[in-house]
């Protein structure tokens, strides 16, 4: 029960910082420039073409939506992962590869790649294990529906 509550809370939190960032992007709220500024600024600054940037405002928006309330969870959190890892890439080639670790200044590292490697690997952890008991999969069967073939199989004749 204790690690069911623990996992929402990691979901939760998770889910609530990816939502932020996608409703800059996907809403223009808390300082953001919404889709059209967030689509050129991709396109200009990043050449990421229009169509893998929804991508990416979707897996943050969405994705972090789904996260928080535990809908779709392991649909949502691979979007996140792969935004995330894709977020992760950009910044580490944009800040000179992996050296930056070691000779680029902490707080670059730390918000370039540790963070978004964190919230990646909470979508990760959420495709792995779906949302849990306090998540809306559970309440509705979603995930013993459609992901019945990702769940362990319980042997009932083992011996421990």
């Amino acid at each position: 029960m204790r690690l069911d509550l623990g996992w929402a809370v990691v979901r939760f939190s998770g889910g609530l910082i990816m939502a932020y960032y996608g409703a800059q992007k996907a809403l223009g709220l808390f300082g953001g420039n919404g889709i059209e500024g967030t689509i050129n600024g991709f396109q200009q600054g990043l050449g990421i073409p229009p169509a893998l940037a929804m991508l990416a405002i979707a897996g943050e928006f969405l994705g972090g939506l789904g996260l928080m309330s535990g809908l779709l969870t392991r649909v949502a959190g691979f979007g996140v992962f792969v935004t995330m890892m894709v977020a992760m890439s950009v910044n580490v080639n944009g800040g000179g590869g992996l050296g930056m670790l070691a000779t680029g200044e902490p707080s670059d590292a730390i918000s370039k790649v540790f963070f978004t490697f964190l919230l990646g690997m909470v979508g990760m952890a959420a495709v792995i294990h779906g949302g849990g008991r306090y998540a809306l999969d559970e309440k509705f069967g979603l995930d013993r529906k459609l992901f019945k073939w990702m769940r362990p199989k319980v042997d009932a004749g083992a011996n421990g």
